[in-house]
């Protein structure tokens, strides 16, 4: 890399404040040296000075922005149905895949003869 191009990749830093003493110097003393360099800090300087200057706001902007800032937020009424509608649409999945798959139907009640067998030899209390 050659000084040129080590001095306009840190001039943007110089302007900003960002260097070293020792870069800051190797910088000024290429720039006192080098025209090409030199016309290349001239714009990043104009460029800079401008972006520093402050322009003053247009009347009224700040009350504006101010007012906006604090007037309450309105209520998302519109909203609030989607909530319920998701949760009965979710309650209704959960029911029809309970029936579809048997675990919500109702038992059918079969007697096993064992079980009367020993239901009758059992004393009762």
């Amino acid at each position: 890399m050659t000084d040129c191009e080590k001095c306009r990749e840190m001039i943007s830093c110089l302007l900003d404040g960002e260097l070293s003493q020792a870069e800051q110097s190797f910088v000024r003393e290429h720039i006192a040296a080098c025209p090409e360099c030199r016309s290349v800090y001239d714009a990043f300087s104009a460029v800079s000075a401008q972006l520093h200057e402050e322009e003053p706001l247009p009347d009224g902007l700040h009350e504006k922005i101010m007012s906006g800032i604090k007037a309450k937020p309105k209520k998302k009424t519109g909203i609030v149905w989607i909530k319920y509608l998701s949760v009965a649409a979710c309650l209704a999945l959960v029911i029809f895949a309970g029936v579809k798959s048997g675990m919500l139907s109702p038992a059918e009640h079969k007697t096993d003869s064992n079980d009367l067998y020993v239901a009758k030899s059992l004393p009762v209390l």
